[in-house]
């Protein structure tokens, strides 16, 4: 004796064809949504270098000392500019680190000096120190900046 059929007759499924469709589709829309969320997590984040430092006072001088540099590559010297702002962000001046000798101010010229930790370094590091000299106006930031002054690698206010 046989049993009775249970698959009926009367309704109808999805073709094949259409169902393959389907399953293909469905996978590829979850590969791009994955793919997509691992781009985020897995991008590059190059840092751009910053530079730490602690400023002191003495009878003339403004004086910074580089204590740390976080991110990126090495900060050659020659890769580095002065850029000064006045207090509303203006721009006044922006020249190479080593032909920074005086440093246009807010109201005047006055002395600015970066000195190597390391005799005849090529980079700035822990250490190195630069100076302004006391005259200089209050409320002008000194900005270092790369040679595009698309990225500051520190900020000395007076």
């Amino acid at each position: 004796m046989r049993a009775p059929s249970v698959i009926r007759k009367d309704r109808r499924g999805v073709s094949p064809v259409i169902a393959t469709i389907l399953l293909v589709g469905i996978t590829v829309v979850l590969a791009a949504v994955l793919y997509v969320l691992s781009l985020g997590l897995v991008s590059n984040t190059s840092m751009s270098p910053m530079i730490g430092v602690t400023k002191t006072l003495n009878d003339k001088d403004y004086i910074w000392t580089v204590d740390a540099i976080t991110g990126g590559s090495p900060i050659y010297n020659s890769n580095v500019y002065i850029q000064l702002q006045n207090e509303s962000g203006f721009v006044i001046i922006t020249e190479p680190l080593f032909s920074a000798g005086n440093v246009t101010g807010c109201n005047g010229s006055h002395g600015f000096l970066y000195v190597s930790a390391t005799s005849n370094s090529t980079y700035i590091g822990v250490g190195d120190v630069f100076h302004l000299d006391r005259a200089y106006a209050q409320g002008c930031t000194i900005n270092l900046v790369n040679p595009t002054a698309s990225s500051i690698y520190a900020m000395f206010t007076v």
